[in-house]
């Protein structure tokens, strides 16, 4: 099957290399503060982010590691916008250079030497960090609201719904009853 050539993608690929390296670049320094919700978040993109990245590059899933690493740029860009420099800026930027470095190696070699960042050890991400988050899972029966359970964001479909199985305000209406759907 014959493929056509096009320069978007190169454009493309360009403006996010650029965007990365001005954003090396900034001189400002590190004065804002983030709030705990933007602090816990911003240790959970950067958690799932290296595990994604890492898993992506394992399996030779090219396009979904840079994926996850431009929406981390876009985090990290969102967060400045709205809190200046913050601190843990310049960290969260030497993750970026440190996972980027396997397909942009001169770009991130020349910004490790301008922001002293170490390439040859992959970072390592905090399983406490994504383990941290939950969310509040919404159990109804016929329909109508029976339970709310907090579950882990990363826990299984199955996991989840045997949590909600054995919810005792869940329990009362399943019991003896075959079930013929889950959403």
């Amino acid at each position: 099957r014959d493929l056509e050539w096009s320069t978007e993608g190169v454009r493309g690929s360009r403006r996010f290399l650029n965007k990365v390296w001005k954003l090396c670049m900034l001189k400002e320094t590190e004065t804002a503060e983030l709030s705990a919700g933007e602090k816990s978040e911003l240790e959970y993109m950067t958690a799932v982010t290296i595990r994604s990245v890492e898993e992506d590059l394992i399996g030779f899933q090219f396009n979904t590691a840079i994926s996850a690493i431009q929406e981390f740029v876009n985090f990290i860009q969102r967060l400045r916008g709205e809190n200046g420099v913050f601190r843990g800026f310049g960290e969260a930027m030497k993750t970026v250079i440190t996972l980027l470095y396997p397909f942009a190696p001169f770009m991130t070699s020349e910004l490790a030497g301008k922001m002293r960042v170490d390439l040859g050890e992959f970072p390592v991400y905090s399983k406490k960090a994504i383990d941290r988050r939950e969310k509040e899972i919404i159990v109804q029966v016929n329909g109508k609201l029976r339970s709310k359970i907090l579950t882990q964001t990363e826990m299984k479909e199955k996991e989840v719904l045997e949590r909600a199985l054995t919810d005792t305000k869940v329990k009362k209406f399943t019991e003896g009853k075959d079930r013929k759907s889950v959403v």
